[in-house]
């Protein structure tokens, strides 16, 4: 069997520079403490000539962050998956996503107890905007679940056995409490 190890340095380049490219092109965020010493630091130098090209070839833009960086589709059409936006599946994972924003900062997976109490709060709070079956008593658990998978496929969080863990790319669904600032009195 013959090695196909890239033996010049121009060769290694090209090799990691389409790894990369493959890697930014088909994951929804690559993390920097995914990748390999190599990888990791080839990257670091060579992120915005990567990520331009990208951008040139594929109208994603580039979301550079402190933990990695996300090709993000404006348009929704070269993503396999995206975040719902309609229906109740959709209020439940962004509810999901802006309650795990929240305690992204703990760097520890949410239980599943503590997200299913937090789904009766939504329960109690939205059901009645919500079809029929999010409200039965024991519906928490599989809307729970699917709504932690989709965000997990979307590079958003882990499943782990005891829960959910946030990664920090979620913290773009952070809630903040609405503001509401007094214009000057009239007259």
């Amino acid at each position: 069997m013959q090695d196909l190890t890239p033996t010049s340095p121009e060769a290694r380049n090209r090799e990691l520079r389409q790894r990369l490219t493959e890697r930014l092109l088909d994951d929804p965020v690559l993390y920097y403490s995914e990748l390999n010493e190599d990888e990791r630091a080839y990257l670091l130098n060579q992120r915005h000539a990567i990520v331009q090209r990208i951008q040139e070839a594929t109208g994603l833009i580039p979301e550079m962050r402190a933990e990695g960086i996300a090709m993000v589709d404006p348009d929704g059409e070269l993503a396999d998956q995206r975040m719902p936006s309609e229906g109740t599946e959709g209020h439940i994972t962004l509810l999901m996503a802006g309650h795990l924003a929240e305690h992204l900062s703990q760097d520890q997976a949410q239980s599943w107890t503590s997200i299913h109490a937090a789904y009766r709060g939504w329960t109690e709070q939205f059901g009645r905007y919500w079809k029929k079956a999010a409200k039965e008593p024991d519906a928490g658990q599989s809307f729970c679940r699917e709504a932690a998978e989709r965000l997990a496929g979307l590079g958003l969080a882990r499943l782990e056995s005891d829960g959910v863990r946030p990664l920090p790319t979620i913290a773009r669904y952070a809630v903040e409490a609405p503001r509401i600032s007094r214009i000057g009195k009239i007259g």
